[in-house]
């Protein structure tokens, strides 16, 4: 199994950073390989709303779908995702942080015995992912006034 916890502090309210979060369709702006995601059904996030990313892996294209196991408003979301070849489980913890906001995010990876293996290769690509996954959530929270409402066509 793959455990990896990661953490970033934001410029920004924890009602901003939580919200942002829970937008599912904004995921495309900081997750390269979402190219889409929606939520069904629609209404209030609660635990059992499961929502639907289109992801991309280099010539790996498919759908992911994301279980909400537990939820607690402005400080936890965790999502619950499985197929043939992995379950992961994943934790966005908010807090405050002085006049900014924490967002440490918790990963754990258990993969099908034909892929365990290669668990140390994939390990080390997906703490950066990580990395990198929260510096972009990061860069979009702070360099936008409201991301959610800004046009996603121009980002970058």
């Amino acid at each position: 199994m793959i455990q990896i916890e990661e953490f970033v502090i934001i410029d920004r309210s924890v009602p901003a950073v939580f919200d942002y979060l829970c937008d599912f369709e904004s995921y495309p702006d900081w997750i390269d390989t979402v190219k889409s995601a929606h939520k069904v059904p629609q209404g209030p996030l609660r635990v059992g709303s499961r929502y639907y990313e289109q992801v991309e892996f280099g010539l790996i294209k498919g759908q992911a779908v994301w279980d909400i196991v537990e939820y607690e408003p402005e400080r936890l979301i965790e999502f619950y995702s499985h197929n043939r070849l992995r379950q992961e489980r994943v934790t966005f913890i908010i807090s405050a942080h002085e006049d900014a906001t924490e967002v440490r995010l918790k990963d754990e990876i258990k993969f099908a015995v034909l892929l365990r293996p290669f668990e140390p290769v994939i390990a080390a690509r997906w703490r950066r992912v990580r990395r990198q996954l929260l510096g972009q959530l990061k860069q979009i929270l702070e360099d936008h006034p409201d991301p959610l409402t800004r046009d996603r066509d121009t980002v970058t």
